[in-house]
């Protein structure tokens, strides 16, 4: 992937932020918010959305509120949110306040009409990053991006936050990782492709819960939370072609 390549040439945190909103916009979003830190005491947020909104929403402390973070105090799995929604189904735990409500109103009103949500962690802690891609799209349109771009908006989420990592906090090398098995790194290829778990098993002959042992192995190898970040990680690391 181009944006692979481009992330790994970037030599700062605002730099691989502007890779970021440039891939996240060819991708569909009209802007991106991205919450990234080596510990969750020093958060800091990079947002393509205007200062005058960023001001507002931290003078607000819609964060309090805001149905995301709420949800990636809990959870890595990745939620979609299109603000006409009376009330977003997120979790019995996490209600849905009238301040959260006004949020939503604010957004539609500054031209957001929906959000898809990645949170990050690193293996066994809770998301201390999380990605938003924002939308302008009515919610039939919304819908269907979601479901065309879901995954490639997942490994762009993990990609740009493991390379921020690695500038704010550098990682291992290379030869500090334990190698990935030949069938690791045929399963990271197959899902670089495009593929889901499936056709990957269909391609290699076993089953999917093969493909999945193969891709958990490979993910604690690389230090990733995620199949995405996992991949990300690979491709960064010259483990499998882009």
């Amino acid at each position: 992937m181009e944006f692979i390549e481009k992330l790994a040439a970037t030599s700062s945190p605002e730099e691989t932020h502007r890779v970021l909103v440039e891939e996240a916009r060819r991708l569909g979003a009209s802007d991106v918010s991205h919450r990234c830190g080596p510990n969750p005491e020093l958060l800091q947020t990079r947002t393509s959305l205007p200062d005058a909104w960023a001001r507002y929403y931290r003078d607000e402390r819609f964060a309090e509120v805001d149905p995301g973070p709420r949800h990636a105090a809990h959870s890595t799995r990745a939620v979609a949110f299109h603000f006409d929604e009376p009330r977003p189904a997120i979790s019995p735990s996490i209600p849905f306040t009238e301040r959260a409500r006004m949020l939503f109103e604010e957004l539609r009103g500054a031209g957001i009409e929906g959000s898809y949500f990645v949170p990050i962690a690193r293996p066994g802690d809770r998301p201390i990053s999380m990605v938003s891609f924002f939308s302008a799209n009515r919610r039939r349109a919304f819908d269907c991006w979601i479901e065309e771009r879901a995954g490639l908006l997942r490994l762009v989420a993990a990609a740009a936050n493991a390379r921020m990592l690695e500038l704010e906090r550098p990682e291992p090398r290379k030869s500090a990782l334990a190698p990935l098995a030949p069938r690791e790194t045929e399963t990271l290829a197959w899902l670089a492709s495009g593929l889901r778990v499936e056709r990957i098993a269909e391609r290699m002959g076993v089953s999917g819960r093969t493909v999945e042992f193969h891709l958990g192995n490979a993910r604690r190898k690389l230090g990733a939370a995620t199949r995405e970040e996992a991949l990300a990680r690979a491709i960064m690391l010259g483990l499998i072609a882009p």
